[in-house]
C-alpha cells in the first residue's frame, strides 16, 4: 500500500517554537496539529477541485491556530503570529 499524502501536514514554520514559548499544554498542541492538518487537507482539496481558485494558503494555515490561542487566553501569541504570517520563513 502506498500513501500518497503525509500522515499529518506540517505545522507552519515557527509555530512549534511559539507553542513551546507559550508553554502550551500538550493536549492543546496536539489539537493545533490537527487543525493545521485539516487546513492543509482542505487547501489540497480546493486546489484539486478548483485549480483556478486563489487562496492565501499561508494565512489559511496560520489563522486557525492564532484564533484558538487568543480565545484560550494567550494574548502574547497575537504579535508573534502576525509577524510569522508576514515573514513565514523566519523562525
Amino acid at each position: 500500500m502506498t500513501i500518497s499524502q503525509p500522515l499529518l501536514y506540517d505545522v507552519p514554520p515557527g509555530l512549534e517554537d511559539l507553542y513551546a514559548e507559550l508553554a502550551a499544554p500538550p493536549r492543546l498542541v496536539a489539537h493545533l496539529r490537527l487543525v493545521h492538518d485539516v487546513a492543509g487537507r482542505l487547501l489540497a482539496g480546493f486546489a484539486e477541485v478548483w485549480p483556478e481558485l486563489t487562496v492565501d494558503a499561508e494565512a489559511a494555515r496560520y489563522e486557525p491556530a492564532g484564533e484558538l490561542l487568543l480565545e484560550l487566553g494567550f494574548p502574547q501569541a497575537d504579535e508573534r503570529l502576525a509577524y510569522q504570517a508576514a515573514h513565514p520563513l523566519v523562525g
